[in-house]
């Protein structure tokens, strides 16, 4: 079956044309080799998920390697330590495959056990256990953690991996930790209770830092193309083509595979370009940039519906595009960082920009139709 190209989910290397990760998936096996504990916090649609993915194949061979997802956990899952705990070990029952026979029986009574207490104590204490006893380091990767941000049970279950990373010379622990999401974890912040005034808490201050950035370098989109071509037989110019996608989307994973996706799939036959070949140019790739900017997209959607629930990073946005400001990059600025991990700003020698011109475009396009619906309501109300 020929490979497609993928802008839902995950990416599979043998059902999708994909960038060849394995440079830096090296580079962060030695920052597993050194034990570090880290964060991949980056936007929606960026590729985390296909990271983590390649990256527990990857150290399989070396480590015992753990790939967590709390989507599955439910929200109840949040209301009580004892129900928290009780979910975490179902789901690592059912996704670590070489748990020690005596560790694994230990959380199935933890699991099947009903009246009682279920504590992270208990937990940590079973999960140290099972690090003492396996036969490889174990890496734990926890994808979708943002589902749990600022809940103060997650937070305690933070601060038990922290402490643990802390006492790993004394009590066998965790070889590393992975959590993947987008909110940075390390500004995670609780309430002690209802009672008692708000209190700064940063269970995660000991993540290490992701220096990788998850974009594709014109080369990587090169590498992609080239599988398809030599499928497909187009005769395009690949270089040429790897720069246009580059150029207009600056590497955004979803956005060069979702016009990769129309070229593809829905020009072909199409009015001016009756072949393959005709499609896999500049004209062509300027047609797919049409076509993505005008169709529903739950990227473009998600992106808008937080920037109207975020005015303080709307009105950066707004500036940015109309008003042209010269505005620095500040990382200690929280509007700057939040707009940064959402995909939305980049850094252009010590200024923000917008990430893409194809975000620039979609965003002018949603703040001018926001106008025009405002003004033609005030034009009936006032009639």
């Amino acid at each position: 079956m020929k490979k497609s190209f993928n802008v839902n989910g995950v990416c599979r290397p043998n059902r999708h044309y994909m960038a060849d990760l394995t440079p830096r998936l090296e580079k962060i096996r030695e920052m597993v080799a050194r034990g570090d504990y880290f964060l991949i916090n980056r936007g929606r649609q960026c590729g985390k998920t296909t990271l983590l993915r390649s990256l527990a194949v990857y150290l399989e061979a070396d480590y015992e390697v753990v790939s967590l997802d709390f989507q599955r956990l439910g929200s109840q899952t949040y209301e009580h330590e004892s129900l928290f705990v009780d979910a975490f070990t179902r789901l690592l029952l059912d996704c670590a495959g070489n748990l020690p026979v005596d560790v694994r029986v230990q959380l199935m009574q933890l699991r099947d056990e009903t009246g009682t207490v279920k504590s992270l104590q208990i937990l940590f204490g079973l999960l140290s256990d099972w690090c003492s006893k396996s036969e490889k380091p174990v890496v734990l990767l926890i994808d979708e953690v943002h589902a749990a941000v600022n809940n103060h049970i997650f937070t305690d279950f933070l601060a038990q991996l922290r402490a643990a990373y802390l006492d790993s010379d004394i009590t066998p622990a965790f070889q590393s930790v992975i959590l993947a999401g987008s909110h940075d974890m390390r500004h995670v912040k609780r309430t002690l209770s209802p009672e008692e005034e708000h209190r700064d808490f940063y269970p995660w201050n000991i993540a290490a830092r992701f220096p990788f950035e998850l974009n594709l370098r014109t080369n990587e989109i090169s590498g992609m193309l080239r599988e398809y071509e030599n499928d497909s037989h187009t005769g395009m110019n690949i270089p040429e083509i790897a720069w246009l996608l580059y150029d207009y989307t600056c590497g955004y994973p979803v956005l060069v595979s979702g016009l990769c996706k129309i070229m593809d799939e829905l020009l072909p036959g199409t009015p001016g370009f009756p072949e393959p070949g005709d499609v896999w140019t500049q004209k062509g790739l300027e047609a797919a940039v049409k076509i993505l900017l005008r169709e529903e997209n739950p990227l473009f959607g998600s992106l808008w519906e937080n920037l109207n629930c975020h005015p303080k990073m709307k009105n950066r946005i707004y500036t940015l595009l109309f008003r042209r400001h010269t505005i620095p990059y500040n990382v200690d600025d929280p509007v700057t960082s939040q707009l940064a991990m959402t995909g939305l700003i980049k850094d252009v020698d010590g200024y923000m920009r917008i990430s893409n011109r194809i975000f620039e475009t979609r965003l002018y396009n949603c703040f001018m139709m926001a106008a025009e619906a405002e003004n033609i309501e005030n034009s009936l109300r006032y009639r």
